[in-house]
């Protein structure tokens, strides 16, 4: 396990944050689409997909700002 899959296990387990109001609705809506028992039937999956995702994401993000660090590029916010 690299030092980045670390960080992001770890920040997992803080259990400090919540999901955000967008990342609900987008739930809510699979769903509603899917129906609750087909959606019940397939949830493993959908949780381990979307935990995949979640998980690239943030190394993805997580090395792009490092980079961006170490090249010295000014970032702000409202770009």
């Amino acid at each position: 396990m690299s030092n980045i899959e670390k960080l992001y296990y770890n920040l997992c387990l803080m259990n400090e944050h919540a999901d955000m109001r967008e990342t609900i609705e987008a739930g809510d809506r699979l769903e509603g689409a899917m129906g609750k028992e087909l959606y019940g039937k397939y949830e493993d999956e959908i949780i381990d997909c979307t935990d995949a995702n979640e998980k690239q994401g943030f190394i993805f993000g997580f090395q792009y700002a490092v980079s961006l660090l170490v090249n010295g590029e000014a970032v702000s916010v409202n770009e």
